[in-house]
């Protein structure tokens, strides 16, 4: 067996504790490969190969040549061990029920079953297992259901109540699934324990195994699989088949004591139903997805059809759901027929009313993205109409509106250009160095009615509707004002001294924190391996409000603007971020205070704050799988949050981030970034608009984030986005036209970024992708460091980049004009196309039934997939598609010292790094025994559906991140990974 990992630094601690602890368990014939591109240096291959590591791939191996690498491996020792060299020591355990031996024993049924050859001592072995199998009193259970019904998630579900409700009960999952022939090769994808949460047991043990050929409906070894973990002693086993079709699949065979059977709504008419075997063979029927359209009408033809059978019960479930009354109500009637007694108290509540409070969007608005996109299609109609009047020389005719624009537009945008230049302290225009008077923003000609009026209506004034040359009127030239430059590393005080460093010279610093993996995912540092080694990397190491304290430390929290890019657990970095700020202006004070003054103090720092905080959950689904909880749940957080900011006042702040730029670094077209961005964007509105809430409060809420790189959208990407966003706010939310304002930060593009050549040519890209973001009037930027795809940035490179948008805005005269490319006959051909491609994604979603329908079944996932493999196909080495300077195009020669340059600076954190956390964590803990009671009132408001931040201002005084992560996750469950 092998296990090919793609790993960022940590790599040293975590590959040898991965083989230590397999050769403990007694896996030691397990081998472990691993692989993490240039993050893993030669030196620390070497390092990880001598503990033990079987083999490590740099860069220069695709991931097809792993593949077959790893084939090969796994025949020849396959060949010079031969097949169960330990088969009566093997088949022992597998009898007391020794994990790793029943996975050998499952393997040797297949085995046989497919005419390995086996020696006879071997056979001997294995009948002895099987024949202890008669004794057994286990149950049996078969699921089978159609494909995509939900039956993995089902099974997991059932797990997890059958463990918490019969606690000397030991369950065994076997999944089915379908061998496929693909190019001539049959394979098998065994991908359900992806799916599954609470497998992770010692009582539970989890085998997917494919049905051997292409087919087949069941694997032929099956009877011989169930037989080995009767024998093991397991008392309740899971069989889930391949998804199944009208004509059904001979489950009897095996005597199940239930045999359950999923379906969707998704079965066509009644007839169909008529037609279906194993309906007719299942005793517990289960309409899983309650909350699609339709379902119950489904449910009530299902219910029509079973209704005579006295054997047989029908169960509507939200399996999704972690707080589902009808998976409640499915697990009880189980227990009684498989004849447990069950101490589970079901959550009150009818399904199909529990299912319609899980949508984001309320059934009645689910055309929102195509009435957004009709909105965007008949403001064009209108615009070109009024233009070709205008050109037709028929002004008389033109709308009330346009008529007013063209006589007001002159002296209007005087008046705002001046109002705007005495509140930056500029001019309006600006002298160059060679004495060219610039005005900062070109307009066309007053007097040429026809390119004013397309001017107005195509791209606007800046700062007037509809956006497209940007949302203020002159673009602020304070140096650095742009820069929001991501750092994190190691423990709060190192990161506190990175972002001193970046802030040097800032009047209003722009700081952007970035943390690791540990607290990405809601987690404390401890010394596990899998964690220890990743504690402080790739960002700051936060597990409490006074560790978020240490990062401020001597910042001025009412002059910062402070972005947290921080998804899953946002809200509670959000309230720990909070009470640190109010904290220190408590301490700045410099007094005790009373009550009201404290009061007046909170209020007042809350008001005051700038910055924002990622939290956009549904991008996390999309593209990047770092989330905690279940998906619904987590968007009720941040609806939660975005009315605590409602409820207090707090305006400065953004409640959240919304982010493309984690859906282009996996892949996504520029397109599918904007489209996606933009749609989960509206889906929040969506979201707190059914929550009660005002367009007015909600939209100036939010701001957006983008990467930028070289493809020829980026030209246009803040115009397209601008557009779109202004005229579904003003013409379907009429929302005002604070609301119809799009902010947006960029990120220069680490996708783009290469090993080969980095210190020589990243820079160049880097320059060029912000000049993308700049020219589309960014309203801030982080540009990446050269050396980000080896290490975290050193100083040096962290240098390099913060004086490139320096230089561009500040040296460069590029930029005296801040709409430089409008009007432009390429740009408005961009502009329009691209907008026009991004509509067209939107009514792809609507055709889903919206976002949350399309992110249920996979399509942003799936479309991403395949952009990114097409990007790698185009890249490949030869003949590239896609010339990638350096890497496949003006190569250097392998062995060229310049080819592959040494980092001069490797940043990771050491030992001593790792303890002080853990010793900070453990401290913090130690100092308030209280935090259970906290703890208890949380998971109580989140109960009630009350609003959780409102909460966690209190809850994150006394608990750790870690703490409150898993008294969330009891009431919102843990997300299901999507695959």
């Amino acid at each position: 067996m092998s296990t090919p990992s793609q790993s960022a630094p940590g790599h040293l601690q975590f590959y040898p504790a991965i083989v230590g602890m397999l050769r403990e368990a007694g896996a030691g014939h397990i081998a472990v490969f691993g692989g993490g591109g240039a993050t893993i240096s030669k030196e620390d291959g070497k390092a990880i190969q001598q503990a033990g590591i079987t083999k490590v791939y740099g860069t220069s191996f695709a991931l097809p040549e792993i593949a077959a690498d790893i084939g090969r491996f796994l025949l020849e020792q396959r060949t010079k061990r031969g097949l169960y060299p330990d088969i009566a020591r093997w088949s022992g355990k597998a009898l007391k029920g020794d994990s790793f031996a029943v996975a050998r024993m499952l393997s040797l049924a297949e085995d046989r079953i497919r005419g390995v050859p086996l020696a006879e001592r071997v056979q001997k072995e294995f009948l002895k297992v099987l024949n202890a199998a008669a004794s057994s009193a286990a149950k049996v259970v078969m699921v089978t259901g159609d494909g995509g019904s939900g039956k993995s998630t089902i099974i997991d579900e059932l797990v997890r109540r059958a463990v918490a409700d019969q606690p000397e009960l030991r369950i065994a999952v076997l999944s089915n699934d379908p061998t496929t022939i693909h190019e001539q090769t049959e394979s098998a994808f065994l991908g359900d324990r992806v799916r599954m949460n609470y497998i992770y047991n010692p009582r539970v043990f989890m085998r997917s195994v494919a049905t051997g050929k292409a087919y087949e409906t069941l694997s032929p070894a099956l009877r011989d699989s169930i037989s080995v973990l009767r024998a093991a002693g397991y008392g309740l086993i899971i069989v889930e088949t391949p998804g199944t079709g009208q004509a059904g699949v001979n489950l009897k065979q095996f005597s199940p004591d239930v045999m359950l059977y999923v379906k969707t709504k998704e079965f066509g008419t009644a007839i169909q139903l008529r037609k279906d075997q194993l309906l007719k063979d299942a005793n517990v029927i289960v309409l899983n997805k309650a909350d699609l359209p339709g379902a119950k009408s489904a449910y009530d033809e299902l219910e029509n059809i079973i209704s005579k059978r006295k054997d047989a019960s029908l169960h509507a479930t939200l399996a999704k759901s972690a707080r589902d009354p009808g998976m409640d109500l499915l697990y009880m009637d189980l227990a009684s027929r498989l004849g447990w007694r069950s101490t589970l108290q079901p959550v009150s509540g009818e399904v199909f009313s529990f299912s319609q409070s899980t949508l984001l969007v309320p059934h009645p608005r689910r055309t929102y993205l195509a009435d957004i996109s009709q909105s965007v299609r008949e403001y064009d109609r209108w615009a070109d109409g009024q233009i070709a009047l205008a050109r037709e020389g028929k002004v008389d005719r033109l709308d009330e509106l346009c008529q007013r624009l063209l006589e007001e537009w002159p002296a209007r945008w005087e008046a705002l250009s001046s109002q705007a230049a005495a509140r930056l302290g500029t001019e309006t225009h600006a002298t160059t160095l060679n004495g060219l008077r610039v005005p900062k923003v070109a307009l066309p000609d007053p007097k040429d009615i026809a390119e004013s009026l397309r001017f107005l209506l195509e791209e606007g004034l800046p700062g007037m509707f509809p956006y497209v040359t940007g949302i203020h009127p002159l673009r602020p030239e304070t140096a650095g004002e742009t820069t929001r430059q991501f750092a994190g590393l190691r423990g709060p005080e190192e990161t506190n001294a990175r972002l001193r460093l970046l802030a040097q010279g800032v009047k209003r610093p722009r700081l952007s924190i970035a943390f690791d993996g540990i607290t990405l995912y809601g987690d404390d540092c401890d010394a596990d391996p899998s964690c220890r080694g990743k504690i402080g990397e790739g960002g700051v190491s936060v597990s409490s409000y006074e560790d978020m304290k240490a990062v401020l430390r001597d910042f001025d929290v009412r002059q910062i603007s402070t972005s947290m890019t921080i998804n899953g657990p946002a809200p509670v970095i959000l309230a720990m971020y909070f009470n640190a700020c109010i904290d220190k202006e408590t301490e700045r004070a410099g007094k005790a205070l009373t009550a009201a003054e404290s009061s007046r103090l909170r209020t007042e720092t809350l008001s005051a704050l700038r910055g924002t905080v990622q939290a956009d959950i549904l991008k996390e689904v999309i593209a990047q799988n770092e989330c905690i909880f279940q998906p619904e749940f987590a968007v009720k957080l941040l609806g939660d949050v975005q009315q605590y900011f409602i409820d207090h006042d707090i305006g400065k702040f953004y409640s959240m981030s919304v982010s493309g730029y984690h859906m282009g670094e996996a892949g996504a077209t520029p397109v599918q970034e904007l489209a996606y961005t933009l749609s989960n964007g509206f889906t929040y509105v969506e979201n707190f608009l059914s929550r009660g809430m005002q367009v007015d409060d909600v939209s100036p809420s939010l701001s957006f984030f983008f990467r930028v790189s070289h493809e020829a959208e980026w030209l246009v990407y803040g115009a397209v986005c601008r557009k779109i966003w202004a005229i579904a706010m003003r013409d379907r939310y009429r929302g005002s036209e604070r609301s119809q304002l799009f902010k947006f930060h960029s990120q220069t593009s680490g996708r783009a970024l290469q090993a080969e050549e980095w210190d020589t040519l990243n820079p160049l890209r880097l320059v060029y992708h912000s000049l993308m973001a700049l020219l589309n009037n960014t309203n801030s930027l982080h540009v990446d460091s050269a050396d980000e795809p080896m290490t975290t940035p050193g100083e040096k490179y962290v240098r390099q980049a913060t004086m490139i948008p320096n230089y561009l805005r500040e040296e460069a005269e590029a930029f005296v004009v801040q709409n430089l490319l409008s009007g432009s006959y390429a740009y408005r051909a961009l502009l329009r196309e691209t907008q026009e491609r991004v509509l067209q994604e939107f009514e792809r979603l609507d055709q889903f039934g919206g976002v949350q329908s399309a992110v249920d079944v996979g399509y942003q996932r799936r479309e991403i997939a395949g952009s990114s493999r097409r990007y790698e196909h185009q890249r490949m080495r030869g003949s590239p598609e896609r010339k990638i300077i350096g890497f496949n195009h003006h190569e250097l020669p392998e062995g060229h010292p310049g080819k592959q340059p040494s980092v001069p600076e490797l940043v990771r954190p050491t030992e001593d790094d790792w303890q002080r956390r853990m010793h900070t964590v453990e401290e913090f803990r130690s100092r308030h025994p209280e935090s259970g009671e906290y703890l208890a009132k949380l998971k109580k408001v989140a109960l009630s559906g009350g609003n959780v931040f409102e909460e966690l201002m209190e809850t994150t005084r006394h608990a750790t991140l870690g703490q409150i992560t898993e008294t969330l996750a009891e009431v919102g469950g843990r997300y299901r990974k999507a695959v």
